[in-house]
């Protein structure tokens, strides 16, 4: 039988690990608004990228098809990173959920 001690530390556990669940919620709703900015970006970037390209390519072609590449690959590359950024929030969320789950037990 838990006395109330007990059950007030288990009380207190319990809220701080909603409270830490909410900030994880919190922190991983910030993650995919950056990723989503971050892919924004790229994308105006790329549009930036190509306007300015198209005004050359009469004189230049061939720049033309390399600062293209050059901007898809940007944009892969800051999309890759992003979300790679937000997997690796998430593996720590939930490393640290069970970290609490477990001393909890």
């Amino acid at each position: 039988m838990e006395t109330t001690k007990e059950q007030l530390e288990r009380e207190v556990a319990q809220r701080k690990m909603q409270t830490m669940d909410k900030e994880a919620d919190v922190m991983k709703a910030e993650v995919n608004e950056k990723v989503a900015d971050a892919k924004v970006g790229a994308v105006n970037l790329a549009e930036n990228a190509s306007d300015k390209a198209s005004e050359v390519k009469e004189d230049a072609s061939d720049e033309w098809e390399n600062i293209k590449d050059k901007a898809e690959n940007m944009y892969e590359d800051t999309k890759d990173k992003a979300e790679e950024i937000g997997e690796k929030i998430g593996d720590k969320y939930d490393e640290l959920k069970e970290k609490v789950k477990a001393a909890l037990r």
